[in-house]
């Protein structure tokens, strides 16, 4: 199996969080279920396994409305050492969002103490109006994404110690060694191709061959077609699907803000919402959206009709265009990076926790992303090219006397330096320059925290 950060955060809550059973939200196909069964096995675990996708069966436990005590041991009979035991039984409820049934059930079963719970849904967030009862306070919720840059240098079988010499040059802001810095380069400008899905990290470790890359992102894309033709409400249907079919296109164009008009001529965001928050609910894609100053806090200064729209994964904007994988590996400058460069900052931001925002005006221009670290405002450009020193719009905002920034970050294929207030670092070591500790002390926001009880 694929090394997983996320496999930490599973180990935290199994130790620390008695009282709760894990939730694992995220994208189809992300890794969820293979994430569970190599935690149970790795913990010598029984492991009882219900897929209410694959065995539908499996509902009729949660039929009615069946006593917990009743529950469990129907759940008994599926447990390889019979009776449940508490320390060393993990139930999986996976495709949870089949049985709404069985997500209503986990309070009770979490009160019983007799085993630990998991569920894993790739679109909760779409089917929540089919849930009786969330069992708020008796989840810990947590978001599965595609493997990042790190996950992927570990499937690349980079040793330890370079692992260990980049993330040291990221926190002291010095050059990365000159042959470090090219090869790091190129295995980038791989994972961008290939992106972080794990069956298709797994593939091409295993062949190098981006045909099968290609094909299996190929499968991934009509997966995610066929999920909008099952789980959408059939009025937001079309446009759900119209919307997932442009974003490739709209992030190619120089202004990557997504244009209403290519959804629905002379479309208003206010019918369109749904079929966007259709799309961030079930993961397949993360939403950017502007604010009118880049000030602390942002989510009062934001435009919700104004926004970029990434995919949730790199390698399968990749895919949408036939042989630009094999340009970008080669470094061919005769495809602009730009879309695909900020949709990988997108992406690994969101695995770090952060929420999507970005800056545009016409007095000051444009900054790529604007960062909430606590209280303070960090701005990110990506440069792809030679030009990456060339940033009006950044030097524009800085400029601001009333605007103070922790950080002023550039991207780009320049080893280390700073300049000007602003720090360069090279594409491969921004998992590390924006790691996840730096949302210590923020609350991560959930869509399911606006369930209403009845």
């Amino acid at each position: 199996m694929l090394k997983r950060k996320a496999m930490q955060e599973v180990r935290h809550w199994f130790e620390q969080e008695k009282n709760k059973a894990l939730c694992i939200l995220g994208a189809r196909q992300t890794g969820k279920t293979t994430l569970v069964r190599e935690f149970a096995r790795e913990m010598n675990l029984n492991l009882i396994e219900l897929n209410f996708l694959s065995d539908p069966s499996a509902s009729l436990i949660f039929q009615g409305q069946p006593d917990p005590a009743q529950i469990l041991m129907q759940l008994s009979y599926r447990n390889p050492a019979g009776e449940l035991d508490s320390d060393r039984t993990l139930v999986l409820f996976d495709e949870i969002q089949e049985c709404p049934e069985a997500r209503t059930a986990v309070k009770f079963l979490v009160e019983s103490a007799r085993c630990r719970f998991v569920e894993t849904g790739s679109l909760l967030g779409v089917r929540l109006k089919d849930i009786r009862s969330v069992p708020v306070g008796y989840e810990q919720l947590m978001n599965l994404y595609p493997l990042d840059f790190e996950e992927f240098m570990w499937a690349s079988r980079i040793s330890p110690q370079i692992i260990e010499t980049l993330k040291d040059c990221a926190t002291r802001a010095v050059p990365v060694p000159d042959y470090l810095h090219e090869k790091m380069l190129e295995l980038f400008r791989t994972y961008m191709a290939v992106g972080g899905m794990p069956a298709v990290v797994q593939r091409f470790a295993d062949t190098r061959d981006l045909n099968e890359v290609q094909t299996l992102l190929d499968s991934l894309w009509v997966l995610y077609q066929q999920d909008i033709a099952k789980y959408a409400d059939i009025r937001d249907r079309p446009w759900i699907l119209t919307i997932f079919t442009s974003i490739p296109s709209e992030l190619m164009k120089p202004n990557s803000r997504f244009m209403l008009n290519s959804v629905r001529e002379k479309g208003r965001y206010a019918t369109l919402e749904p079929s966007f928050a259709w799309l961030t609910e079930a993961g397949i894609a993360l939403p950017c959206l502007n604010v009118t100053e880049p000030v602390f806090p942002l989510q009062l200064r934001e435009k919700r009709s104004i926004f970029k729209f990434f995919l949730l994964d790199t390698g399968l904007l990749c895919s949408r265009y036939k042989g630009v994988s094999l340009e970008i590996i080669q470094n061919s400058h005769r495809t602009n990076w730009g879309g695909f460069l900020e949709n990988m900052a997108a992406q690994i931001l969101c695995a770090n926790g952060y929420t999507l925002f970005y800056y545009k005006s016409r007095k000051h221009g444009e900054i790529d992303f604007v960062l909430e670290e606590g209280s303070r405002i960090s701005l990110i450009e990506m440069k792809s090219g030679r030009g990456f020193r060339n940033h009006a719009a950044l030097k524009n905002v800085m400029d601001v006397p009333s605007w103070n920034f922790s950080r002023r970050l550039v991207f780009c294929e320049a080893n280390i330096f700073a300049e000007d207030g602003i720090t360069y670092f090279p594409y491969y070591l921004m998992p590390f320059v924006v790691a996840r500790q730096a949302m210590d002390g923020q609350i991560p926001f959930s869509f399911e925290a606006l369930q209403i009880p009845e």
